[in-house]
């Protein structure tokens, strides 16, 4: 026990102000902090952070720097899928597309911040990713960009991605909004299409990224209903109103077209000239024709993520376009997205994996083995460090086994290879770009005849597609074995080698739909694609990718979320757990088990399917996830994600918002392995609206299935009517579950009379403890002398003043130029003072009244 024999009132003070400026200091919000910097900016510095500075160099997009207020320029760089623009030093990441096909969120989010490391490594203050369009035209050039046909599992993707990018203290960019989903005509082209379409298929991913804290937003090139997309004020209204977004609206290239009208429709910085948004801006608000609050509101929500992520205050990045950003790190996450995102479509007969120790010839065929198409071009487009071929990986891999690997490029050459082999692997390849879509959904020419031909010639082959999208194969009946790898990046051969040899067990499921033709794809008018007069009218609706194919019933080539594992999984024991009040979410759950010999990843997807007079697709996904289970184990009880009312509400074109509509709801569960099963676990009707109060009882009876190792689904029938004042809305949460297990065939399930009444259990306890033991213990006075005290004042009246100083320099800067002019030597100077003092403090026995302070 140390003990002073006196207690100075100027040290509580010192330490109580130090306190309530620390508070004051930390109270500060980013918003805040852009707010001071702006009240202190004149008209012609504002306008420098909403406009390009003209040039590509040193980034695709640049601004002007504000030396007053410690802003350093910005740097916008490509792309979507790593370090863009021609960049060395960087990592060869897979495309998109090819990570959207592992469905892993914790994979998409370790992909974000790996990429947002890099990007930060180089100096960029802005990652132009990620991109979000819905996948709706299959031969679209920039598919391979972007995630998915869903939006659903487009926006757990989104979500995940931006989270991982601004990690890294670099600011994401979803884009491009909206409805930039075709290269054709992309700048001209005007989309026609309805409110609900936008908020239930083209909204979604955004408003996840939203969400999610994104900083940046990008406007697309196309017009919307008229109306160019940067200066559409319906749907940036949207984006910023409805769906509360805080950060920036920048231009994509080019895409601003006027001042006064895309400045009041919300565009806030025009990227990357200043045609509109320079001297023609400044002098409109100096007219008076465009508000100074409006200017501020632009530069505020430039400001603001910046400080969110770390770049503003003091946390900058220096800009350094030659640094080298790899890692041995890197490299192997690369081969992980590219391994997990390969589909195996067709395995038949269990041509895969190969095993090594019982072939003694493999024939490795087509040009694509040796040179290996990766990546896509345009804003995607990422420059490889290296690129591992599958010929050499096969090689490789098969080297301790002695096992001879041909390689033929040619047609002849590959018939005679593939005659004498035991099994035969035809690697073909496609790419596409940005600025313009296939032609078609058919591999390049000739490839078709040549993969009938190797097969024709040995009938054990398999054949693996690099490419961007979707693509037709008129061979399909003829191959027992197909692999979708997608442009996988620099470990292109490491990674699919490891597939076809057994060392990973491939777990993607196709993130878009296959159809077998164009014409038999949901886009097949010229009205919807390219358009007609350049007008395009969306007049699918809702109807996109699969959920056009489950409601014709029109078969695909490859469904969305399919793909094969070499194991075999069950499904057991679907349970829905309804809600317990008029907010919760339902919840469900399956048990799966391994019933195979290898271990596995199993992608399970709960499709919802709503009530007839909704007007909704037949399935619309609602959930997935992603499991490991050993070979041989389980049940392991998969939770999937709460189905929220959101998740189960349609949009309401009249109240401009989400709307619950009462009816019955089904939920089906499955891997998707093999074709789906219509039938889904059946919600009650929640009877008649009603605003008076009534009481009745409520009854069901329900039946289960279960389906091959496929897919788990319950059916059950009920009607019920709820005790309370509320709308169809809330009574339409009222929902019914089997607790039987779908193995068990058929069974039936029995609801208590109720009137609609909860239980709560509560706890509670009174009553104290105490703990108590029997030993020594030695108690120390010290009586501290006058001048020991006097020295230990003074010491805590400099460390407080430190403190203050410290604090106002580095935390209350933005008010002030960023504070006392500090330079970085004066700050240093600043913590070396602080450092000498608890030195000093520590060797007079004081350390700790300092460090308490």
């Amino acid at each position: 026990t140390v003990q002073a024999s006196r207690s100075p009132s100027i040290m509580k003070m010192l330490v109580v102000l130090l306190v309530a400026w620390t508070a004051c200091v930390y109270a500060q919000t980013s918003r805040d902090l852009a707010l001071a910097i702006v009240a202190n900016m004149t008209l012609q510095e504002k306008t420098i952070l909403v406009r390009g500075t003209g040039s590509t160099s040193p980034y695709i997009g640049n601004t002007f720097a504000l030396p007053r207020f410690g802003i350093p320029a910005l740097g916008l760089s490509d792309g979507p899928q790593g370090v863009g623009n021609q960049a060395t030093f960087v990592t060869g990441w897979p495309s998109a597309l090819t990570v959207a096909a592992a469905w892993d969120v914790d994979l998409m989010n370790a992909w974000g911040t790996a990429m947002g490391a890099e990007h930060r490594g180089k100096g960029s203050t802005v990652m132009l990713g990620p991109m979000i369009n819905i996948i709706r035209v299959p031969q679209a050039g920039r598919n391979f960009e972007t995630f998915s046909e869903d939006p659903y599992l487009t926006a757990k993707l989104a979500v995940a991605s931006v989270q991982g990018i601004q990690s890294q203290g670099v600011l994401a960019c979803a884009k491009h909004f909206a409805n930039n989903n075709q290269e054709e005509d992309r700048t001209t082209v005007d989309v026609r299409v309805d409110q609900r379409t936008e908020w239930e298929i083209y909204y979604p991913g955004f408003q996840a990224s939203v969400e999610a804290g994104v900083g940046t937003v990008m406007c697309a090139y196309n017009l919307i209903n008229g109306s160019w997309a940067c200066e559409n004020a319906g749907i940036i209204s949207d984006l910023k109103d409805t769906m509360g977004f805080k950060g920036w609206v920048m231009s994509d290239w080019g895409a601003t077209h006027s001042t006064n009208k895309a400045v009041l429709a919300g565009l806030d910085q025009e990227m990357p000239t200043a045609t509109f948004l320079g001297n023609s801006l400044l002098q409109q608000v100096q007219a008076g024709n465009i508000p100074v609050a409006r200017l501020d509101d632009m530069v505020v929500r430039i400001l603001e993520p910046l400080f969110d992520v770390g770049f503003l205050p003091v946390n900058r990045i220096i800009p350094n376009r030659s640094s080298n950003v790899r890692s041995a790190a890197h490299d192997t996450l690369a081969r992980q997205l590219a391994e997990a995102g390969t589909v195996l479509l067709k395995n038949q007969g269990g041509i895969l994996p190969i095993d090594a120790t019982q072939i003694r010839t493999i024939a490795v065929i087509g040009s694509d083995a040796n040179l290996p198409t990766v990546t896509g071009g345009g804003s995607g487009d990422v420059r490889m460090p290296y690129v591992v071929s599958p010929l050499s990986a096969i090689r490789n891999i098969t080297q301790p086994n002695n096992i001879n690997v041909t390689y033929t490029a040619d047609l002849q050459s590959s018939v005679a290879a593939a005659t004498v082999a035991d099994i035969a692997l035809v690697f073909v390849g496609l790419s596409s770009t940005e600025g313009s879509d296939r032609s078609s959904l058919s591999l390049p020419s000739g490839y078709d005849a040549f993969i009938s031909a190797v097969v024709q010639a040995q009938p054990r082959t398999v054949v693996i597609m690099h490419i961007p999208g979707a693509t037709v194969m008129p061979w399909v009946d003829q191959v027992p074995g197909i692999v979708a790898a997608f442009l996988p990046g620099q470990e292109a051969g490491n990674a699919i080698a490891n597939v076809l040899f057994g060392v990973v067990n491939p777990s993607g499921r196709l993130p878009i739909t296959f159809p077998t033709s164009i014409d038999r794809s949901p886009i097949n008018t010229p009205e919807q694609y390219p358009g007609v007069n350049l007008q395009q009218v969306y007049s699918e609706g809702l109807l996109v990718g699969y959920r056009w194919h489950d409601a014709t019933g029109v078969a695909p080539l490859f469904r969305f979320g399919a793909g094969l594992s070499y194991t075999t999984f069950a499904y057991s024991n679907l349970q829905v757990q309804l809600p317990t009040d008029s907010t919760s979410p339902v919840r469900v759950s399956v048990d799966i088990s391994n019933t195979g010999s290898r271990d596995g990843h199993e992608i399970a997807q709960l499709y919802l399917t709503y009530p007839d007079s909704v007007g909704e697709p037949p399935l619309v996904l609602r959930g997935f996830k992603k499991v490991f289970i050993a070979a041989g184990a389980g049940p392991v009880t998969v939770q999937f994600e709460p189905i929220t009312r959101r998740d189960m509400s349609v949009w309401d074109v009249i109240i401009h918002d989400w709307s619950l509509v009462g009816g019955n709801y089904s939920i089906t569960v499955s891997s998707e392995r093999y074709p789906f099963h219509m039938n889904g676990s059946s919600f009650p009707d929640p009877g008649p609206t009603s605003t008076s109060t009534s009481s009745s009882t409520s009854s069901a009876t329900a039946s289960t299935t279960a389906a091959t190792t496929s897919s788990a689904t319950t059916t059950a029938q009920a009607s019920s009517t709820t005790t309370s004042t509320i709308a169809a809305i809330t009574s339409a949460a009222t929902l019914l579950s089997s607790s039987s297990a779908l193995s068990s065939g058929s069974s039936a399930i029995s609801s208590s009379t109720s009137t609609s009444t909860s239980t709560t259990t509560s706890a509670s306890a009174n009553g104290t403890s105490s703990a108590s033991g029997r030993g020594s213990s030695t108690s120390t006075t010290a009586r501290v002398s006058p001048a020991s005290e006097t020295k230990k004042n003074w010491m805590l009246i400099a460390f407080v003043a430190v403190g203050i100083i410290t604090a106002t320099c580095l935390s209350m800067s933005p008010v002030r130029d960023w504070g006392c002019s500090a330079s970085a030597a004066a700050v240093r100077d600043i913590l070396s003072w602080t450092a000498v003092t608890i030195v000093g403090a520590g060797r007079r026995g004081l350390l700790p009244w300092v460090l308490a302070v």
